[in-house]
Formats: C-alpha cells, structure tokens, sequence
C-alpha cells in the first residue's frame, strides 16, 4: 500500500480537476451589451422604415429594369441590358442625362458657395441680421404651420374626417 504524502498544492482526484463556476461577466461588458441593446432599440424602427422605403425599392427597381414588364404582369421576359441600351440609345433621355448634370454642376459651383458665404456673412455682426436670418427660416416653419392648420381644420369633433368616419360607422 502506497502512503499518502501532503503537499503544498491543491488535492487532485482521480476524477480531474474540479469543475470550475462559469465566470461572471464584468460590469463593463453588462454595461456596454445594454448600451448596445439600448442604441439598437432606437435604431432599428429606422433602420426598418429605411429598408422598407429605401433600400428595397431601389433593389426592386433594377431587378425589374432586367425585364420587360409592363408593371402589371408576371415578371417572365428576361432581357438583359437591353433596356439600359435602349435609353443609352435615346436622344430624349440624353437630353434629360444632360440637363440633370448641368443642374448639379451649377447648384455646386453657385448654390453651395453662394450659402457658404451667406451663412458666414449672417454670423457676423450685421444690422438687420436677425430680420435676414428670420426671412430665411421662415419658408422652412411655414410648411408645417400649414399642414398643422390643415389638420386642425379636418380633424375637430364635428370636422369633415369625422363626419366620413361616422358614416362608416366608426
């Protein structure tokens, strides 16, 4: 029979070593999957309605541009790069390539520089620079004010959406 001998270290068993507790995570990495799950709740409904309303109508578009499809039917006549050749082709949908690219051209070589210079121009001290500065925010405030009045005027107890919504019985 074999002694047994102390020893300084931990007791091993013929089974192995022990089984270890699974380790806790820190605080930090709690703290960041909750910030992550936190940024990911607010993005997401916009990430969807951009998906939706975005990235899958453009895809739609240029797998439909690959047919010829009258926007009714089945999608069953594959064509190819025949129609991109077709409008690459046509005199009328040049004349419009051109015209979009002289818009851009001149909105960035006079739009942008222009707006540069007056947003510089009415941050400095100027007579008149909130009266200028109220001029040209206005149209931007003055689209929602009217859709709101719009709204106020459809929409009141005994309005005209009501009374339609009542008639269908809602």
């Amino acid at each position: 029979m074999a002694t047994p001998t102390i020893s300084a270290g931990p007791a091993v068993t013929s089974a192995g070593p022990a089984p270890l507790s699974p380790p806790r995570p820190s605080r930090s990495i709690v703290k960041r999957s909750r910030g992550a799950l936190l940024i990911w709740s607010f993005a997401a409904p916009a990430l969807l309605v951009y998906v939706t309303f975005v990235l899958l109508p453009v895809i739609l578009a240029a797998v439909y541009s690959f047919y010829n499809w009258n926007g009714l039917g089945a999608l069953d006549r594959f064509i190819g790069f025949d129609n991109y050749a077709r409008a690459l082709a046509d005199p009328i949908f040049l004349g419009a390539m051109r015209n979009n690219f002289v818009i851009v051209v001149l909105s960035l070589v006079i739009q942008a520089p222009l707006a540069i210079g007056i947003a510089l121009l009415l941050n400095r001290p100027l007579k008149g620079r909130t009266l200028i500065r109220t001029l040209i925010f206005v149209p931007y405030v003055l689209s929602e004010v009217v859709v709101g009045l719009a709204f106020r005027l459809l929409l009141p107890p005994a309005g005209p959406v009501d009374s339609v919504l009542t008639s269908l019985g809602w």
